[in-house]
C-alpha cells in the first residue's frame, strides 16, 4: 500500500478534477446590501437541463484508505460538507482506476467541490474523529444509471495522510 498526503484545496491543484467555492466566506461579485448579500454563480454545474437530486452521505470516522473508487461518465458531482471537514480523493478520468495518479484534498466544512465527469472518487473521509454529513448533488438517479465502481488490488490501495 502506498501513501499520499491530503493537500489543501487550491484552484491550480484541483482544476484538473473540478472546481470549488467556499460558501461560508464567499468572495467576488455580489448583489444587494449588507443585510442580504447575494453571491451568484459561485460554482457552475450541470450544463443543459437535468433534474437534480439532493442526497446526503453520512460518513463515520474510519481509516483513510482508498479501497474502492467510482466514476460517472456524464455527471458532475457536487460535494458540500455540512458539519465537519472532509478528505476527498480524486484521480484522472480513464477506463480503469489509476491508483498511481490519485490525489487527496482537505475540503473545509462549507466548501462545495464540483467533481468533473469521469474523475475517479468515492465517499469522503471525515478529517477528524467524528461523523460528517455531506450534501451530494447529482442528476437524479445517477447512482443507478451512471456509476462505475472498481476495487483496486491490495497492493494498489492507498493510505491518505494529513
Amino acid at each position: 500500500m502506498r501513501t499520499i498526503l491530503a493537500q489543501p484545496l487550491t484552484k491550480d491543484r484541483f482544476s484538473p478534477y473540478g472546481a470549488f467555492a467556499d460558501l461560508l466566506q464567499p468572495e467576488g461579485f455580489k448583489l444587494g446590501d449588507p443585510a442580504a448579500e447575494f453571491f451568484p454563480d459561485l460554482l457552475r454545474v450541470f450544463p443543459g437541463a437535468a433534474m437534480a437530486g439532493l442526497s446526503v452521505v453520512r460518513t463515520v470516522h474510519r481509516p483513510w484508505v482508498v479501497d474502492t473508487a467510482e466514476q460517472h461518465d456524464l455527471a458532475t458531482e457536487i460535494l458540500l460538507p455540512l458539519d465537519g471537514d472532509i478528505i476527498c480523493f480524486v484521480a484522472p478520468p480513464c477506463a480503469a482506476f489509476p491508483a498511481a495518479q490519485t490525489e487527496a484534498f482537505l475540503v473545509p466544512r462549507g466548501t462545495a467541490i464540483a467533481v468533473k465527469p469521469g474523475v475517479w472518487h468515492k465517499a469522503p473521509f471525515p478529517a477528524a474523529p467524528q461523523t460528517v454529513h455531506t450534501l451530494v448533488l447529482l442528476p437524479e438517479r445517477t447512482y443507478a444509471v451512471d456509476c462505475r465502481v472498481q476495487t483496486p488490488a491490495a497492493e494498489e490501495r492507498i493510505e491518505i495522510l494529513l
